[in-house]
């Protein structure tokens, strides 16, 4: 096969899936990534992986993700789609909607290629340990 779906395991809150894109990477299996707002934690959702329980140490990495969105002027769910995106073995994400209106939203996000996040962010959340240590940029 020369494709999986990834879901849940690459996004700003959970990065479990790093070693499996590792190795999509060496053999060159492209990677669709799915999942890519937590369940819906990153946009404002009160559940994290279908759970109204969201840990502590999920609520503590939220907030530092909104601190910088905020501190960057980039929408959280900007930050979430671009960091998506960034092992360069990912060749597509899906966004699960909920209705018309985060529809449309979700679609804008794809409009507006002028908002890049700087990689100055990047390396801040890493700082943060919000990025793996081992991903380099």
């Amino acid at each position: 096969f020369d494709n999986i779906m990834m879901a849940g395991c690459w996004n700003l809150i959970d990065q479990d899936g790093y070693e499996l894109l590792v190795e999509c990477q060496e053999r060159n299996i492209k990677v669709k990534n799915v999942g890519i707002f937590a369940a819906g934690l990153l946009v404002g959702s009160s559940n994290y992986k279908y759970n109204s329980n969201i840990p502590e140490n999920v609520k503590d990495k939220l907030q530092k993700w909104q601190k910088l969105s905020d501190t960057y002027n980039i929408p959280m769910t900007k930050l979430a789609l671009q960091f998506a995106f960034l092992p360069v073995i990912i060749d597509h994400v899906a966004i699960g909607i909920r209705d018309g209106q985060r529809a449309i939203a979700n679609a804008a996000l794809f409009d507006d290629s002028e908002t890049l996040v700087p990689l100055e962010l990047w390396k801040k959340a890493q700082s943060q340990g919000l990025i793996r240590a081992d991903i380099e940029f």
